[in-house]
């Protein structure tokens, strides 16, 4: 999972550092305080969730590159759970087969 420091999300949504601290700070962006000298940590899904509640359609998200990651992890799960599904499906094809020769 990728994490932004409040800086790169100031960049990524072209606002500045204090209105992201002040979505922060209202609930609207979800984020972890690592510490006072650290700062504020906000994950790629807290970002999307927020982008989408708040932002989709009403400004650039630097092509979006948010939610083409989003879409790129959801599609190799779909994948991977399809290739899940034929392979169960051939284990039960299989054992069918096997118990018809047993009988």
């Amino acid at each position: 999972m990728k994490y932004y420091t409040v800086k790169e999300v100031a960049e990524i949504l072209e606002k500045s550092e204090e209105q992201v601290r002040r979505h922060i700070r209202s609930g609207k962006l979800v984020a972890t305080m690592c510490s006072k000298k650290e700062g504020y940590y906000i994950s790629q899904d807290a970002l999307d969730l927020f982008y989408m509640t708040h932002y989709l359609g009403k400004s650039t998200y630097r092509e979006n590159t948010g939610f083409l990651t989003l879409k790129k992890n959801l599609m190799k799960k779909i994948d991977y759970y399809q290739k899940m599904i034929e392979l169960i499906d051939a284990i039960v094809e299989l054992n069918t087969n096997n118990l018809r020769k047993g009988d």
